[in-house]
């Protein structure tokens, strides 16, 4: 299946490296029609169009984010303001519930990931105030990190695959990772992502998985990447890592909708995780075998990174996970 993945996210990224004189989201329905003509023209175009606001609403968040810490705020403290805003017209216990519902989310996300027992460590319900919205975004930059240990497994199957599949490489690609200028190569790996989705490719997410989850694991998938290609030291590709999880939890809070726990949970959690490794192992060998190399080399090297920084309950934890994971 992982093979069936890979193959159709080349597909997407070279349809898009290659197409000219179209709009990206007329080439997005083009391509996901083509790819799934089951699908009526509505469906299609709600389906590209939920993709791309998606995507647009991450990249202007995370806009926002680097202005705030650009003029002293740190990323907790950004996060924390857009979670209280999106609850500003909530109950008492109605904000003490959805905050409730991020922090479990986030903390059972870490529990499957580094095998422990979510019931030793779960949050009590606690008043929705700065100490408790403190938690929820230390844990959610937390997960965000802990997350490149299920990420690494996705670069390790992408470095497998092309070491024995040859692939010479695609500039367009590399360029977009490089410069920036990028949404296109999200818009790809989003719309390729929803098509194994709907064929069943990746069973933890099945059809009908919503588009915004989607394009969020997209979205994560290539920040994560620009900061390896930058020649960030390990720390900071960690800190770019945090900040991207950040920004995707503003765009669902800003979403306004109720089941931001099942989202933190699917975009954040092991399978989340995983296929954003697989996606940015991907994109990054499309953009060149050097490129792809160099990584998947360094996510492994900033996985043991985090391994030797979290907690002593994870760490413990971690050692008992199979060679699938840690070796």
């Amino acid at each position: 299946m992982h093979e069936q993945f890979i193959s159709l996210l080349k597909h997407f990224l070279e349809s898009y490296a290659n197409s000219q004189n179209v709009s990206l989201i007329e080439w997005l329905a083009s391509e996901l029609q083509a790819n799934m003509p089951e699908k009526s023209s509505s469906e299609i175009h709600a389906i590209s169009t939920e993709i791309i606001s998606t995507l647009e609403l991450d990249r202007a968040k995370r806009e926002e984010l680097d202005q705030a810490i650009a003029n002293g705020k740190s990323k907790e403290d950004w996060l924390k303001k857009e979670i209280k805003k999106s609850a500003s017209n909530m109950s008492e216990q109605e904000a003490s519930d959805y905050l409730h519902d991020i922090r479990s989310s986030a903390i059972k996300a870490q529990c499957e990931i580094i095998d422990v027992d979510y019931d030793e460590v779960k949050p009590k319900q606690e008043t929705f105030n700065d100490f408790t919205l403190s938690a929820a975004s230390r844990e959610i930059q937390g997960t965000a990190a802990i997350g490149i240990i299920a990420q690494d497994e996705g670069y390790a199957f992408a470095s497998e695959y092309f070491s024995e599949n040859f692939y010479d490489g695609n500039k367009i690609i590399e360029d977009a990772l490089n410069s920036g200028e990028d949404l296109g190569v999200k818009a790809a790996a989003s719309g390729a992502f929803k098509t194994a989705s709907e064929r069943g490719i990746i069973p933890a997410f099945p059809a009908n998985s919503p588009n915004d989850v989607i394009a969020d694991v997209g979205f994560l998938a290539i920040e994560n990447v620009k900061a390896v290609v930058k020649k960030l030291p390990p720390f900071e590709i960690i800190d770019v890592v945090e900040r991207n999880a950040a920004t995707v939890t503003a765009g669902f809070c800003a979403s306004k909708g109720a089941v931001i726990g099942a989202k933190i949970g699917s975009v954040f959690g092991p399978a989340g995780a995983a296929a954003g490794g697989l996606i940015g192992g991907t994109v990054s060998y499309v953009a060149g075998s050097k490129v792809g190399e160099f990584v998947s080399e360094t996510i492994h090297t900033v996985k043991e990174k985090v391994i030797n920084t979290i907690s002593s309950f994870a760490v413990s934890a971690v050692k008992k996970i199979g060679s699938n994971v840690v070796n």
